[in-house]
């Protein structure tokens, strides 16, 4: 009889009878007859350990299996919808203002290739408490899900009339027009916004993370200004901050891992039967 790997028990076991003294013992202690008897409780020895090497190479073969079923299931999935998307090549009939009136946003073309056809949102006044919302019936969260807000900004003022460094983009959300809101990013932190948002006269992405429910309520709505406030001594030079190629999307991440807590949670059950 062989064990796994193509050894015979002896072999794979010889590591725990190849002390000389300790055969001595045993054959000085015994009567020749037993010989036969200890050969056979080492030979009984080692099929057991076998079983338990043979066990737990299934057990792991059954992990990675379960694994990897996981993984290509993901892979095959398709991408998830986003819940909203704009880059402003249109209209802004997707948003609204403050109380669900009007506002002070307006698509460009942009400001640092004006002939590239590309178009963006700005602002044609610094405002303060929220300007622009979208959408109007907002967005309905799941409870556990994580979503990303996406976005490009540019801060640009190249008259030099604004706040250096600080030339007032905010983003946010809303449960209403605003009604109770967060503020998440800004070129400052007024309202706990984070100060993130960088006035250097390039486009740069920025994208944020949240897992549902938020505090505010539900649904939500995308909220943007050009933030101005004498409190805040805060200069009003508008336009001169720049939005574009809004996403707002379910992070497919937490579905995999929901679907991976599941694999292993059915591995220990196997284990246990």
């Amino acid at each position: 009889m062989e064990c796994a790997g193509g050894l015979r028990p002896e072999d794979l076991c010889a590591g725990f009878f190849d002390d000389k003294a300790l055969h001595q013992s045993i054959f000085v202690f015994t009567r020749k007859g037993e010989k036969s008897a200890v050969r056979r409780a080492k030979r009984k020895f080692c099929l057991e350990l076998n079983k338990i090497f043979e066990l737990n190479i299934r057990r792991n073969v059954m992990k990675r299996i379960a694994l990897v079923a996981v993984i290509c299931a993901f892979v095959a999935m398709p991408a998830r919808a986003a819940i909203f998307t704009e880059d402003f090549e249109v209209d802004l009939s997707a948003w609204t203002g403050v109380g669900g009136g009007a506002h002070n946003g307006a698509i460009v073309a942009d400001p640092l290739d004006p002939t590239s056809g590309n178009d963006v949102l700005t602002f044609t006044q610094a405002t303060w408490g929220g300007d622009i919302f979208g959408t109007v019936a907002g967005f309905n969260l799941t409870p556990g899900q994580e979503y990303t807000v996406s976005f490009r900004y540019l801060g640009y003022d190249p008259q030099g009339a604004g706040s250096p460094g600080d030339l007032g983009g905010y983003a946010g959300l809303a449960a209403g027009f605003p009604g109770s809101h967060i503020w998440y990013y800004g070129t400052g932190t007024v309202s706990g916004a984070a100060d993130v948002l960088i006035d250097d006269g390039q486009w740069r992405k920025y994208s944020y993370s949240f897992t549902a429910p938020l505090s505010i309520g539900n649904p939500v709505r995308l909220m943007f200004e050009d933030f101005a406030h004498p409190s805040y001594d805060t200069i009003a030079s508008a336009p001169d901050v720049y939005f574009d190629d809004i996403s707002f999307v379910p992070v497919p991440g937490a579905v995999l891992l929901g679907m991976l807590g599941l694999s292993v949670a059915g591995v220990k059950l196997r284990k246990r039967a």
